[in-house]
């Protein structure tokens, strides 16, 4: 899928179409995207990346009616998972796809299972469930290209260590964001600074 940027100009007129009490002169086909079929939904949406003005006032009206049903239809991470795994994988081979988004799903379920569901812990298990599948996608590239010339097989190596570091790096994001949000009262870190004469002065760090 290729995303057309769409200008700022245009986003205006079409939020402020749909903010403007004229109700009366919506189109009356207009449907909630969440009530159209996939076939139905997808020229309108190219449509609106490509500056459309109705069609984005369509979808943002679809958004202002139906906000929890429009955020699944453009759930910009499992959209970028998408694009990842149709970038790595042979577009003939429809199932390999189906199932590494089906094993994506089933590792942000089990990640939100051991979370309190707030907003900043749901940003982050999908930043964790982006970076796990970026870092095993570069893990298969890299066993690809270790084959080819020294150099191709250094350039996907480093691919390789930059997805594992990001992955390595949400995890941390996650476990310190939980960490911050136990009850009682965050432990502070304090230095002791012990200096007896004539001798050389002893920090000790304490929780």
């Amino acid at each position: 899928m290729v995303v057309v940027p769409i200008s700022s100009e245009a986003i205006d007129e079409a939020t402020a179409a749909v903010q403007a009490p004229v109700e009366a002169t919506l189109p009356a086909s207009w449907r909630p995207l969440g009530q159209l079929t996939y076939d139905e939904r997808a020229p309108i949406f190219q449509a609106a990346q490509n500056g459309d003005t109705e069609a984005l006032r369509q979808v943002l009206w679809s958004l202002a009616l139906e906000p929890e049903r429009g955020a699944k239809l453009l759930d910009v991470p499992t959209l970028i998972r998408r694009n990842l795994i149709e970038a790595h994988t042979d577009p003939r081979n429809g199932l390999v796809r189906k199932l590494t988004e089906t094993q994506c799903e089933m590792v942000r379920a089990d990640l939100l299972a051991s979370c309190t569901g707030t907003p900043l812990e749901r940003l982050l298990v999908d930043r964790i469930v982006t970076c796990w599948l970026a870092a095993y996608l570069a893990d298969g590239s890299a066993a690809v290209g270790g084959q080819y010339a020294s150099s191709s097989a250094e350039y996907y190596l480093r691919r390789q260590d930059r997805a594992h570091r990001r992955f390595l790096q949400s995890l941390e994001a996650l476990a310190r964001v939980q960490r911050l949000m136990r009850p009682g009262p965050l432990l502070a870190m304090a230095q002791l600074n012990i200096a007896h004469a004539g001798s050389k002065q002893l920090n000790i760090t304490t929780p």
